[in-house]
Formats: structure tokens, sequence, C-alpha cells
């Protein structure tokens, strides 16, 4: 059989999107998205086995400095979690003040892991709206799709540096495994 270059690169791009491509057969309605409350907690459910303290914590805002905050993860607290709310496909939150705060899903800077830090950080320079778009939600929860389908892959809950949980996003560019600290979890969310 005889192949031209472009079809067989065609070839390659379709073999590498079909064994790269998240899937699952079992629930067709996972990828359905739906309307959260006006006003939400993000909670943590551990998937799977293990690392049972990763359930049940709500985001927080942890501040870092001047309009900086990374995202951890608390028990539930009226007074130390972050209420969100879905601002077109940008996850923003009310951290009583007179700018908006948005969840900021920083860029890879290390491929030598898969996952990368969450902040929640104020959104002066971005009109009102995040930097980071592409969020909805679906039966697993929070969703993001903003650097394009695939890269996301879901999020940790890890035990950092702040003393308490921190959340990540996962991306699929390395499939190392996660320390073990970390759980992976979904985020969903609890009216207020």
């Amino acid at each position: 059989m005889h192949f031209t270059l472009p079809v067989f690169f065609s070839f390659i791009n379709l073999s590498l999107a079909l064994a790269v491509t998240p899937s699952n057969p079992t629930n067709s309605t996972a990828n359905t998205t739906f309307t959260p409350p006006s006003r939400y907690y993000l909670k943590t459910s551990v998937i799977g086995a293990g690392n049972a303290d990763k359930n049940d914590l709500y985001v927080s805002s942890y501040h870092t400095g001047p309009g900086l905050s990374d995202a951890t993860l608390l028990p539930f607290s009226p007074t130390s979690n972050t209420v969100g709310f879905l601002n077109d496909t940008h996850q923003q939150f009310d951290l009583h003040s007179s700018v908006p705060f948005g969840m900021i899903m920083e860029p890879s800077e290390n491929l030598d892991v898969a996952w990368n830090f969450v902040r929640i950080n104020e959104l002066v320079f971005d009109a009102g709206y995040g930097s980071t778009d592409g969020f909805s939600f679906n039966a697993s929860g929070l969703q993001w799709d903003g650097r394009g389908a695939g890269v996301f892959v879901g999020w940790l809950a890890c035990d950092w540096w702040h003393g308490v949980p921190q959340l990540f996003w996962e991306f699929f560019f390395v499939p190392t495994g996660i320390p073990s600290s970390c759980a992976q979890v979904e985020l969903h969310p609890v009216a207020v």
C-alpha cells in the first residue's frame, strides 16, 4: 500500500487524537451541561478510594498578595468559604470587593508534572471577566475547556505549602503519577 506524506500524517493525527481523547462509554450524559444555582460553594468529591480527607471540602481564597489568591480547600464555614457564580463561561467569586475575582488556570510552567496552580485573582484588567474562560458544569461538576478540548482532565486536591489542601488542575500532556498526598476530585456546586 502506498500513501502520500499528507495522508500518512492524517492517519497519525487521527490515531493520536483517538488515543488521548478521554471518554466515558458507561455514562453518555457525563458531558451534558447544566446551569448551576445562581450563587454556590464549590465542594469536593473524591474520585475513587483513598484520601478521604480531601472529600467534602470547599473552595476558598487564600490571600497571597494584593488582588492575588491561591485556590485552597477548607471544611464548610460560611465565613471562610468563597461564594462562586458563573458569569457566561467565567468562574467568578464574590470576595466582598468592588472588583470581581475569577478562577485563573495557570498555564503549564513545568511539563515534568501533569498539574498546575489554580488562582483566584482580581480581574480589574479584564473588564469584569476572568482571563480564563471556558467553564461549565456537567454531571462530573465544574469543567474547563479554555485551552481546547482534551487538555483539562480534572482537579487535584493536594497537601501543599499553605498548611491546608490546595486546588490544582490536571492536564494530559505528561502521563505522570500524582503525589500520594493528592486526590483526584470533582467540584460540585452547592447552593448558597
